[in-house]
């Protein structure tokens, strides 16, 4: 018997790799490990633009349409006049707006909450993309009970549409030799000793709090540097970031490997988020056994567990300055957390995740 397609929206392998990206990268290569099964009465295709980047698959077709047309225009309408009536899976918050027998996955509710954070243009699209979806589609997933509960309160419409699946963490993320650690602390000439914070440059990840915090405590922790890893977004509103503390170090996005051994080689990691419809960040840091300084808000007490992280008032300095503290000087209080950590990584599997979202497929073909 033949089997019937499911399409795949592969938009994102157009655009840089940020927490949504990554959640389509992790997915679709968990569902390529999961379609060796033959049994299966249907097989996946994923769909993209013909400027895509190259995906290795060994399960799941890779098409390529387009003509060079990328952007809003190719996934509004080229998209879903060659998927046609088949099911399309959309894993980036976006999706054509008019087709019916999709499944999307939409993150959080951030755009909905705080439209202050993004550039006008931006909200006007995605309030528009969502009413439609939430009138159209489905089904919908999301990463969290948090993100469920803030997306209903906006869109009513989807509260008997919308299942949470969670995310997951790659399964790179381990704790790294220091011989791998010692080599990248050297290329970007980082100190012995430093935090990190992880995330792109946007209002919501409360960066400017986190320098503010850093002051505090930089002459008390003369021997530490702060390392800041991430890259600006273009669909976030204009912020700049002055400081005046010593031993802060920007680096823009590098390498998977990369960011892996500086979470591993970190006393802690900084995450104060204001808003998370999930939070990768803390838990790869975890992965890498690396304990975090985090937000009491939002997703993340549910996501990291209560017990399992420093948490702090993202809106408080001080706390966030005790956090730097505490693991810089209890060193036995430090491996609890790691091992914490560790302990609560492993229920975030991208397999797992994978099959509860076939589950969710095998109620809609």
């Amino acid at each position: 018997m033949q089997k019937k397609n499911i399409y795949i929206n592969g938009r994102f392998l157009c655009q840089r790799i940020t927490g949504v990206q990554r959640y389509a990268h992790e997915m679709i290569q968990a569902l390529d490990t999961l379609s060796v099964n033959l049994e299966s009465p249907y097989s996946f295709v994923i769909v993209v633009p013909k400027n895509a980047a190259d995906l290795q698959l060994q399960h799941i077709q890779v098409k390529k349409i387009g003509w060079g047309i990328s952007g809003y225009f190719w996934e509004q309408v080229i998209l879903p006049f060659y998927v046609g009536k088949n099911l399309l899976l959309n894993f980036c918050n976006l999706a054509p707006m008019f087709k019916h027998y999709q499944l999307v996955t939409i993150h959080d509710a951030s755009i909905l909450d705080h439209p202050e954070w993004f550039k006008t243009i931006f909200v006007l699209w995605y309030k528009l993309v969502f009413a439609q979806l939430a009138k159209h589609v489905c089904s919908i997933i999301t990463v969290s009970d948090f993100s469920r509960q803030r997306l209903c309160a906006h869109l009513p419409n989807l509260a008997k549409k919308t299942r949470v699946i969670a995310a997951a963490i790659g399964t790179q993320f381990v704790p790294q030799a220091s011989a791998i650690i010692a080599n990248v602390k050297r290329q970007y000439k980082i100190a012995d000793n430093y935090f990190i914070y992880v995330g792109s440059l946007e209002p919501r990840k409360n960066l400017p709090k986190v320098i503010e915090a850093w002051s505090l405590v930089c002459n008390k922790l003369t021997n530490y540097q702060l390392l800041i890893v991430g890259a600006k977004g273009a669909v976030f509103s204009a912020n700049t970031y002055s400081y005046n503390a010593p031993n802060v170090l920007f680096l823009d996005a590098v390498t998977d490997s990369e960011l892996i051994a500086l979470l591993s080689g970190a006393i802690a990691l900084v995450y104060p988020s204001l808003y998370e419809g999930f939070g990768l960040p803390p838990l790869e840091a975890m992965a890498c056994g690396t304990p975090v300084i985090v937000s009491n808000v939002a997703s993340l007490p549910e996501v990291i567990g209560e017990d399992n992280a420093f948490f702090v008032n993202p809106n408080s300095s001080l706390e966030i300055a005790n956090g730097f503290q505490f693991f810089a000087v209890e060193k036995a209080k430090r491996q609890l957390f790691k091992e914490k950590g560790l302990l609560r990584v492993q229920i975030f599997n991208w397999l797992n995740s994978a099959k509860n979202l076939l589950q969710q497929i095998n109620k809609m073909v």
